[in-house]
């Protein structure tokens, strides 16, 4: 193969066309003499097959008259033919009737006929078994057997021709190719010359020749405009290369520039770096700088004296390599985090000298260059161990003051529950003779100043427990829809006559009335507005007040109350929120000096800030800014009018227990649902009041919590673990009011929560709402819905004091604190005006009662 890559074109084109027309000389002269061959073959046997028809036909007679000599006669004349070797006459029956063999060879040498006859054998002979038949009868079989010596001689001829044929085919395709392949070759090996002067001369100028159109002539084209290609990179590298000396020489002159400008700026960097060292040898914190791999680049004074280093024992390396484990394990931690979220932290780290624990706080940032690229961290380090100190000192103190607090909230509100379980007997016996209406007017008075004086007791205790919810944090909100319109309209309905008595203009600016559905807890909300109110017309003497109600943005109301008083001294402004504190206005006037400061902790619980603006002798202004959304769907509020409950509606029985370990508390809550026609059943402990309500199935189990033997909570979740959640309906009664204490009753399963003492409606209305009972109400005598003013009042006169705070507890439909003023005018020589305003409390006439008041005059 090496032989033939080295061999020239010329050579290579010679021979391929010679070994094409050799092969296919070759393929023809094979092709035809298989085809000759054939063809003789099949003439010879066509031959020997009519040889054998007329031998046979010739024979018919010997072989039906039975003459073997006329046969052997007939065979004889084959003689004639050289090919003929052999030829026998068989009868029917495949017996051997005559032969003829050109060796005189025996019967031997014939082979049995088949039965009929044969196609000739196609070996180096030729043997053929014919039928002889007469009249369609076969009467034998004759047998011709040829040799193949002339297809032989004809092979023989024939290789002559085809050899000389062959020979001068291979002269002539020589000579032709010798002359013709130089049609094709001398295009290339001009070609080839051409790219040897090309490469000798290094002239890229030189092109071909070309004189054909074909592919050579493609070749020379594309040669040529390759050379074209060459020599215009050639004139272009050699410009690049003058332009790139001339940018080298230019790049020498700006490099030489640049190393001058860098030397400076390497000064400068050296100056600034020294500038920063000095800055940061001075700063407070320990500082110290590093680089991605967490190397220190520079340290300050301070990271040199707490760790006794020098800059230059620690530049360049890493803290694992200076540090031992234990200062590792307590300071640069959180190194590796900078570095990869590329924000700053902040973490408070140890370091433990000569046994004392040093604190740091240290704040480490990622290093950024120019591209924003992070290069480093630094690290500042602030020592707090003092600041520590103290703040553990303070959380010990706030831990301490928490515990006081606690404390003082867990007495309040044992006192309360101790205070107020005595005062539901009190209060409650009161409630049962009130009801009864055979008391004669002084067995009803004595009854009603028991109620009054409980309910003066009760009212100190609540505010005392309000303060102190307050200051604890536990007072919630209690969010529900109301109308801001009608609560407006109340409020000025209570202070409209109160304000007009002093002669002052009472102005009210409320909201568009299709805004005045809200969400919020109302009660607060009133509360606080009642307090500033009271506090404005107490404080002024004459001009207006204005509330005014502003809507704002995201459903945010404003809510104003101005005063044209006295004002508030500058200095006072803050004391006046502290509870029990009062300005020098207040202390002249009276009170608690609570209202304010539950005012402002209300505002605070409603998300706002209560705010007061005041000039002395001029005006106050307090205002608040909260949210009130809608509510969620369309509501209706339900009126809050109350009737008096005579009994139970005919056809209706209601079962109830009473589990209370105070005798006093069972026999009033029984007297009370007997008394409206109420079954009852009495438990003393938790025990008794599973085993009553195993026995009797009641419909509604009244439940004291402490209790001896088994307390409420436990009879609770035994019931509620027997007989599922809502086979009864329970109802604690309890005289404990903490909101953790409340919402664990909830917890247990019970269905509502009466506070002792209790109030007769109240338990009207659990009654209503879990068990949906009717009652009948008492109908109000005729001669106390309208009682007429008399004319006579207008003469009398109370002390000022006095006859304000009887207007404020009407207008505030306070109705423990109007019994309380009355029991003070009794005393005096107001004891007639006070029985004539007893009869309007029983009908809850607080307008007739103000009506009254106008008449009487105030004395000093």
């Amino acid at each position: 193969m090496d032989f033939w890559k080295n061999i020239s074109l010329r050579k290579k084109l010679i021979s391929i066309i010679m070994l094409a027309s050799s092969v296919a000389l070759l393929l023809a002269v094979i092709g035809l003499s298989i085809y000759d061959i054939r063809t003789f073959h099949s003439t010879q046997t066509r031959e020997l097959e009519g040889l054998a028809q007329i031998i046979g036909a010739h024979s018919a007679a010997s072989l039906r008259f039975q003459d073997p000599q006329t046969a052997r006669e007939t065979l004889q004349t084959l003689k004639m033919d050289s090919r003929i070797i052999a030829t026998a006459l068989y009868t029917r029956q495949g017996e051997l009737f005559a032969h003829y063999h050109r060796n005189d060879k025996g019967e031997e040498a014939f082979p049995n006929p088949p039965l009929w006859s044969s196609p000739p054998t196609e070996d180096d002979r030729i043997e053929l078994f014919h039928p002889i038949t007469v009249n369609g009868k076969r009467i034998g079989t004759i047998y011709i057997q040829s040799d193949s010596h002339l297809l032989h001689d004809r092979l023989n001829q024939y290789g002559v021709v085809a050899g000389t044929v062959f020979v001068l085919s291979l002269l002539v395709t020589f000579f032709l190719s010798s002359r013709l392949q130089g049609m094709v070759s001398n295009p290339i090996l001009h070609l080839t010359e051409t790219v040897n002067r090309i490469s000798k001369e290094q002239n890229f100028s030189i092109r071909a020749e070309k004189d054909r159109e074909d592919e050579l002539g493609f070749l020379v084209n594309q040669f040529n405009a390759m050379l074209g290609q060459i020599q215009e990179r050639d004139r272009a590298l050699l410009k690049a290369h003058d332009e790139l000396e001339a940018k080298v020489e230019e790049r020498t002159r700006d490099l030489q520039r640049e190393i001058e400008v860098r030397e400076k700026s390497e000064n400068a960097l050296r100056e600034s770096e020294q500038r920063l060292q000095n800055v940061l040898d001075y700063a407070t914190p320990v500082v110290y700088m590093k680089d991605r791999e967490r190397r220190f680049l520079l340290v300050n004074h301070q990271f040199e004296n707490l760790f006794d280093l020098k800059n230059d024992d620690v530049r360049g390396e890493t803290s694992e390599a200076i540090f031992p484990p234990e200062v590792q394990q307590h300071f640069f931690l959180k190194e590796q985090d900078v570095l990869n979220s590329g924000q700053s932290v902040e973490t408070e780290e140890l370091i433990i000298q000569n046994e004392v624990a040093e604190t740091y706080l240290s704040v480490k940032f990622p290093l950024r260059d120019a591209n924003n690229e992070i290069y480093g961290l630094c690290g500042l380090c602030t020592n707090i161990t003092e600041r520590k100190n103290f703040e553990g000192q303070l959380q010990h103190a706030k831990v301490a003051a928490e515990a006081a607090n606690m404390a003082k909230s867990t007495f309040i509100a044992n006192m309360s529950h101790e205070i107020r379980t005595p005062l539901n007997a009190i209060l409650g016996y009161s409630q049962i003779l009130q009801r009864d209406r055979r008391l004669d007017p002084e067995q009803r008075k004595a009854v009603d100043t028991i109620i009054s004086s409980g309910g003066n007791l009760l009212a100190l205790i609540s505010d005392i427990l309000d303060i102190s919810k307050i200051e604890a944090g536990r007072m919630e909100l209690q969010p529900a829809p109301f109308n801001l319109d009608l609560l407006l309209d109340h409020l000025y309905s209570m202070f409209k006559l109160r304000s007009e008595q002093k002669g002052l203009d009472l102005e009210f600016h409320s909201v568009p009335d299709q805004k005045a559905i809200v969400l919020g807890d109302e009660a607060k909300l009133k509360q606080v507005l009642i307090n500033l109110l009271s506090n404005a017309i107490k404080f002024t003497e004459s001009g207006r007040i204005t509330v005014g109600v502003t809507m704002l943005d995201n459903h945010q109301y404003r809510f104003d109350v101005t005063d044209t008083g006295q004002g508030i001294q500058q200095e006072e402004l803050n004391s006046i929120f502290e509870p029990f504190r009062q300005g020098t206005q207040g202390s002249k006037t009276g009170g608690t000096g609570l209202g304010l400061a539950i005012a402002r902790k209300q505002v605070m619980l409603l998300g706002s800030e209560l705010n007061v603006e005041s000039e002395v002798g001029r005006r106050t202004n307090f205002n608040f800014t909260i949210k009130l959304p809608p509510p969620p769907h369309d509501i209706t509020i339900p009126d809050d009018e109350q009737r008096v409950v005579s009994r139970l509606e005919a056809g209706q029985h209601i079962k109830a227990l009473i589990a209370d370990d105070v005798e006093e508390n069972r026999e009033v809550l029984c007297r009370f649902l007997s008394s409206i026609g109420v079954e009852t059943l009495e438990a003393e402990d938790g025990l008794e009041a599973v085993a009553q309500t195993r026995e009797h199935l009641p419909d509604i189990i009244f439940m004291d919590i402490r209790m001896p033997k088994m307390d409420g909570t436990r009879a609770i979740q035994e019931i509620i673990r027997e007989f599922g959640n809502d086979r009864f309906k329970i109802v604690v009664i309890t005289a404990s009011v903490l909101e953790h204490e409340i919402e664990r009753f909830l917890q247990l399963g019970c269905h509502d929560i009466i506070l002792k003492p209790f109030r007769t409606q109240e338990v009207f209305n659990s009654l209503q709402k879990l068990l949906q009972v009717k009652f009948d109400y008492i109908e109000p005598e005729p001669d106390q819905k309208t009682l007429p003013t008399p004319d006579d009042f207008s003469g009398f006169s109370i002390p000022s004091a006095l006859l304000n705070n009887l207007k404020e507890a009407a207008e505030f439909y306070n109705i423990t604190q109007l019994k309380k003023y009355l029991e003070a005018l009794e005393g005096g020589d107001g004891k007639e005006l006070a029985a004539h305003l007893k009869g309007y409390i029983h009908t809850y006439d607080m307008d007739g009662i103000l009506k009254i008041l106008e008449q009487v005059q105030p004395k000093n």
